[in-house]
């Protein structure tokens, strides 16, 4: 240390060291996934199966529950909840038969165990 250092350290009056080199400034960092190798989620399977009959030639008729049936599948397919379920009262509008629209009221609409239930039965009742 030399002498007015020691002098001034003696009063008080030390000086802080200070960085020679200025701090580099600070870049944003993108945010990556948390899961880089996420998938997308897979559609309903019972919408793939609106699709697959229609590769292999499902050979729906004109029949007002294969209109329904039709109308389900678009459906399973849809990606809101509201969607899915005016889909589902439109296929029962065209037939009261289509099994496959109270099944997902149930699942979708139903507030109670009771309403789950009771559109489980009328599905039931369609489908025999």
């Amino acid at each position: 240390m030399s002498r007015n250092k020691r002098r001034e350290a003696s009063k008080g009056m030390v000086e802080m060291p200070v960085s020679k080199k200025p701090r580099k400034k600070a870049v944003a960092k993108s945010k990556k996934p948390e899961n880089d190798n996420a998938l997308p989620p897979m559609p309903d399977r019972r919408g793939m199966e609106g699709f697959m009959a229609g590769l292999f030639g499902g050979g729906r008729g004109s029949d007002p529950t294969d209109a329904a049936q039709d109308i389900m599948y678009e459906a399973w397919e849809a990606t809101s909840r509201s969607k899915r379920i005016t889909l589902a009262r439109k296929a029962l509008k065209v037939s009261p038969l289509c099994a496959d629209a109270y099944v997902l009221l149930a699942e979708e609409e139903a507030g109670s165990v009771e309403e789950v239930l009771d559109y489980y039965q009328k599905g039931v009742a369609a489908g025999e």
